[in-house]
């Protein structure tokens, strides 16, 4: 019986690592093109995801210290902050748009949602310390200021979210990026966690809520990661990092969803951002192993990149890339009028580049 059991082993791990190293960038040094970049600094911690409303020209930055254990510190509070963008000598500075609420606040993905008429609502994934996680709701005040609405909450399917994308003031989807439980998000990742990753286990899903009410509206993914809704509502995209892919799904009227399609899109893909031509902005880690080492030594530089998918076509374009030494772990890249902007899962700032477009 040990001897069967040690030979399945050795399967599980050898199917594990074909099906997740062949996406992981391993042995990928990266490479260095786009740019000039300007950096912005001030931010309280990585910058993971950035969100862009377009008509008050102002970016929403999620900031949290995710080196706090490694630096000795306590954990402190993260922050949504807020800035406009000028023409790099006179951006400003950007500023903790949360008002102090909630007091537990470590955030993580989210989306600005619009109504019709204008309201605005963003929507923040929270990892609370020693807390569940959970999703928090702000209304957008004028002045770019947020309000923390009580529409938000902690829902069992979502021990482990990841990113958000909304569809309505109180509903919405979120990536659960892992299917094992049994520790805060806050704590290191638990032995099942990491088996999960190491033979890349399709055991993550997409939640819907709507209601107040959670259910899951698609399974099988590959630690997913980032999500977004298209313009109409009608697809919803997600990433699967450890697969290097980005699925669409048809919409129903009811939320249900049925996967269309399904891109490969090169290593760690990250989170997603709908530009206003429809196309997809992916933040990506181009190596996961070196991300793995940044992650425990900020001495060690972990390449990633921005790139274009537009689902019209399937095409993917690198627009940006870096071996690490102008950021190390991106994770999030948008289009602007002026360039493109990227976030790190640890740098504490947001780098506003050109773009180096290449297929």
């Amino acid at each position: 019986m040990l001897i069967a059991g040690l030979i399945i082993s050795l399967i599980a791990l050898a199917y594990g690592f074909s099906r997740s190293l062949p996406q992981s960038g391993m042995g990928k040094a990266g490479a260095d093109f786009g740019g000039p970049c300007r950096t912005i600094g001030g931010f309280g911690g990585g910058t993971e995801d950035i969100v862009y409303d377009a008509p008050s020209g102002r970016l929403y930055v999620s900031a949290t210290d995710r080196r706090w254990r490694q630096n000795g510190r306590e954990p402190g509070r993260g922050g949504i902050y807020t800035l406009a963008l000028g023409d790099g000598a006179a951006d400003d500075a950007p500023i903790d748009a949360t008002q102090g609420a909630p007091a537990n606040f470590r955030p993580h993905g989210m989306d600005l949602w619009t109504g019709a008429d204008g309201r605005q609502r963003l929507f923040v994934v929270n990892h609370p310390i020693g807390e569940p996680s959970r999703i928090d709701i702000f209304d957008v005040e004028p002045t770019g200021l947020l309000t923390l609405s009580a529409d938000g909450g902690a829902y069992d399917l979502l021990h482990r979210p990841n990113d958000v994308a909304a569809d309505g003031p109180s509903s919405f989807y979120a990536t659960n990026d892992h299917w094992a439980r049994g520790r805060t998000v806050d704590q290191p990742g638990s032995l099942l966690e990491q088996i999960e990753v190491l033979f890349a286990l399709d055991l993550g899903y997409v939640v819907r809520v709507a209601n107040g009410a959670a259910s899951k509206a698609a399974t099988g993914l590959s630690f997913a990661n980032g999500i977004a809704l298209s313009a109409d509502g009608t697809q919803v995209f997600v990433a699967e990092a450890l697969d290097g892919v980005v699925r669409a799904y048809d919409r129903a009227g009811d939320g249900a969803l049925k996967l269309a399609k399904r891109w490969k899109v090169g290593p760690g893909p990250d989170n997603l951002s709908r530009a206003a031509d429809g196309a997809l902005w992916i933040g990506a880690h181009d190596n996961l192993l070196a991300f793995t080492g940044h992650a425990a030594d900020p001495a060690k530089l972990s390449p990633g990149s921005a790139r274009r998918l537009h689902p019209a076509t399937g095409v993917v374009v690198t627009a940006f890339s870096t071996k690490g030494g102008e950021m190390s772990a991106i994770s999030t890249a948008l289009s602007l009028p002026d360039g493109i902007a990227l976030g790190s899962v640890f740098a504490p700032e947001i780098k506003i580049c050109a773009s180096g477009e290449q297929s």
